[in-house]
């Protein structure tokens, strides 16, 4: 076994953190209640003062956001609504009207300005009526155009809406109207002074927070080390190990400890008298208890402070490649060769410099094994420190392997699946779209162009409906939940749905579809619509593999005993290794020529299915650029009964 790629980053939880000093000694409770109640003080002074000033700020900001965003919304409104009554005073050559309808238009509205300019900046006219128009027989526009929209607010606030106007044959003109947006809560000087002050207030408040903070927050770290071992008692923590806290933060710790350690060492006494035996409830050599972690799918070892394996599970030597016999003392690190594990284990076991604390984590590895990609996680969890233990230092830890391999292939199966699918789904899409847009512009001028667009649009519709059938039905086999909805079905009018919904995709690539049928055709006992999904799977999917130029041939025989569905084509066939494989959910070709070719991978898986739910099959004749021959078997009305 090699190790080839590391993979996953560790994460280590439940570690202790802070690097606590001695705490104060016990005596210091009335200077700690000092301190609180200034702490109190600072707190209910300070934190109203902040919440006021930021709020004000908020709020100011946000009210001059949005009454910049209506300002922006109503320049340019107007300068759209404005257009259309500009090109028509200059196409009817009453100039005279420009100058009062874009005065009265900028009182209304309250802007700045309105005018009416040509592409170099010229004037023909503006609200304030100070400039007459002359309006050119044409002109033409000198460099780039003018830039069409909404700008602003500029550093001075001014925000600006440009319209172009096509004036006949003159040229073009453009509505320009400006505004400056109102300051919601006052502005200048005077909101400026007055937040300033109120953030120097602020600013004073939150250093006189942060000084009575650190003052109280020595005395207090002891007391919350404790209060949180308190709660995780409550929460059901029994372990002394996990209760403890560090002995570097005073003597309220030590008497923490010292209090845990007497309880533990009375529990433990409780329990021997009772004859439950070692409190930990797990004896060396408990056949029960090795059964039971035997049992388990998932690698089971217990590592010693020593990084010694004193325990190992049957899944733990399988899954690692070892004999179970062998490893019992050996040391881990010549079992698992994976550095991300074994940095995580001494992590947790307190060998890397951690310090002391609850520990567990976990990582992933890759690993190639005999040409084949696998996924490993390795969980990490110090055990409680065994009787008489004096360090928690040295507690073992339990290590579980879990093989992670078939959830990561079914999670990439997942990823291509949903890429191929969106990918598959946005065709049809966006020749509706397009055959849409065809419609409005070119169909209600010409009936030919009308009735294909509404032809596609039908087809791809369709084609879409069956797309996210097939995909459902697939889930309804993955719950067995799919049932047949069986009836007679009469094959004539299925081939001809078959051969008009089809027919359009051959011409287009430039295939001959051919139907040979026998002048009677059988009715058979099933699902219709699964059938007709079966065959429309099978139809298309020979279209979709044949090269333009090819045949697509499809032929029925039918007999007493049950009826076959012949679709055979000339297309780019398959490898003999690959005819079962093409059968399995999200499989594709691995034939280059199919790789530019769409699809989810569901058809053939979906067809096969249905066909076998109705008692018959789907078998494949192949050979590489000659072309394939799928056969649907299906019982007759009769043999079904």
């Amino acid at each position: 076994m090699e190790n080839t790629t590391t993979a996953s980053s560790m994460r280590t939880v439940g570690a202790e953190s802070g690097e606590g000093e001695t705490g104060s000694p016990v005596g210091a409770g009335k200077t700690r209640g000092g301190s609180s109640v200034r702490l109190m003080a600072a707190l209910v002074i300070g934190c109203p003062l902040v919440a006021v000033i930021g709020c004000l700020s908020w709020g100011v900001l946000l009210k001059r956001s949005a009454g910049a965003d209506q300002q922006r919304a109503l320049v340019q409104t107007t300068a759209t609504a404005l257009a259309e009554p500009v090109r028509s005073i200059l196409d009817g050559g009453e100039p005279a009207r420009l100058a009062s309808l874009l005065y009265q238009v900028a009182q209304d509205n309250k802007l700045d300005r309105c005018t009416v300019e040509l592409s170099d900046g010229q004037e023909l006219a503006n609200s304030d009526r100070t400039k007459p128009l002359k309006l050119p027989e044409s002109w033409k526009a000198n460099g780039p155009a003018p830039v069409q929209g909404v700008e602003g607010p500029d550093r001075a606030g001014i925000i600006r809406a440009r319209v172009a106007v096509e004036v006949g044959a003159r040229g073009t003109a453009y509505v320009v109207v400006t505004s400056t947006p109102r300051a919601p809560l006052g502005s200048g000087r005077d909101l400026a002074n007055a937040w300033a002050g109120l953030a120097g207030v602020g600013v004073v408040a939150v250093g006189l927070m942060a000084f009575l903070f650190t003052k109280v927050h020595k005395g207090l770290r002891p007391l919350a080390a404790i209060q949180g071992a308190l709660r995780s008692m409550h929460a059901g923590e029994r372990s002394a190990a996990a209760l403890g806290v560090s002995p570097r933060w005073g003597a309220e710790a030590g008497a923490w400890n010292g209090l845990l350690a007497e309880r533990e060492s009375l529990r433990r006494s409780v329990m021997e008298k009772q004859g439950a035996g070692p409190a930990d409830g797990v004896r060396a050599g408990d056949s029960s208890v090795e059964r039971a972690c035997d049992a388990m799918s998932q690698g089971l070892m217990v590592v010693d402070g020593s990084l010694r394996v004193r325990y190992a599970n049957g899944a733990a030597a399988v899954l690692l490649g070892r004999k179970r016999a062998e490893m019992s003392g050996r040391a881990l690190s010549e079992l698992v060769t994976d550095a991300p594990a074994l940095d995580l284990v001494r992590t947790v076991l307190g060998t890397k410099g951690a310090g002391v604390g609850r520990r567990r984590g976990s990582v992933e590895v890759s690993r190639l094994n005999e040409g084949e990609q696998s996924v490993l996680r390795f969980s990490a969890t110090r055990m409680p420190p065994e009787p008489g233990q004096a360090s928690a230092l040295v507690a073992p830890a339990l290590v579980m392997v879990e093989d992670l391999t078939q959830q990561r292939v079914a999670d990439q199966a997942r990823d291509t699946f949903v890429t191929r699918a969106t990918h598959e789904l946005r065709t049809p899409l966006t020749n509706i779209r397009l055959y849409v847009e065809m419609l409005q512009e070119e169909g209600a001028a010409d009936a030919a162009v009308r009735g294909k667009c509404i032809n596609v649009i039908n087809q791809e519709s369709r084609r879409l409906e069956r797309m996210v059938g097939d995909m459902l039905s697939v889930a309804e086999i993955e719950a067995g939940s799919m049932k047949l909805n069986t009836d007679d079905v009469r094959l004539e009018p299925l081939m001809d749905e078959l051969r008009d919904d089809h027919m359009a995709q051959a011409t287009d690539k430039g295939l001959k579809l051919i139907f040979e049928l026998p002048p009677k055709l059988p009715v058979i006992r099933g699902d219709r619509d699964k059938i007709a999904m079966s065959l429309h799977n099978l139809l298309g999917n020979a279209l979709k593999y044949t090269p333009a130029g090819g045949t697509v041939t499809v032929k029925v025989d039918a007999g007493d005993s049950g009826m076959a569905v012949r679709v055979q084509d000339t297309g780019f066939g398959i490898a003999p290794d690959e005819t079962e494989r093409i059968f399995e959910k999200f499989y594709r070709s691995r034939d280059k020529r199919v790789a530019s070719i769409t699809g989810t991978g569901l058809g053939l898986v979906l067809a096969r299915e249905v066909a076998r739910l109705h008692g018959g099959d789907i078998t494949v004749e192949s050979q590489l650029d000659r072309g394939s021959t799928f056969t649907m078997t299906l019982p007759t009305l009769a043999r079904a009964a």
